[in-house]
């Protein structure tokens, strides 16, 4: 159980990674999404349109987008967390085993 556990822990270490990677992707292309928002928006919008209903990236999800990444947490940092304390565990038993087993002879 415990070498399983161990295998696991690696896997856990390496999604966690993969999760914190992909929510930097989300914000960078949403990102890359408000400046072409606002380059066409500045382009071809007279300047005396205030009311823009079509756009998307207008001030609240502008600032939803920004508090977004920070608000995420990241489920395989738990999970790690959890498996090291279930791992220390596992180890502290086979220790006192051996000790037992030891005292014993």
């Amino acid at each position: 159980m415990l070498d399983f556990l161990n295998r696991f822990y690696v896997h856990l270490q390496e999604m966690e990674t993969e999760f914190e990677s992909s929510v930097e992707s989300t914000y960078q292309q949403n990102q890359i999404m408000l400046k072409y928002e606002q380059t066409m928006h500045g382009n071809y919008t007279p300047l005396t349109d205030n009311k823009q209903p079509w756009r998307v990236y207008q001030s609240p999800v502008n600032s939803q987008i920004e508090d977004f990444r920070a608000q995420q947490q990241n489920p395989f940092s738990v999970m790690i967390r959890w498996l090291k304390f279930e791992i220390l565990d596992i180890e502290a038993i086979l220790e006192a085993i051996g000790r037992k087993n030891e005292m014993q002879k």
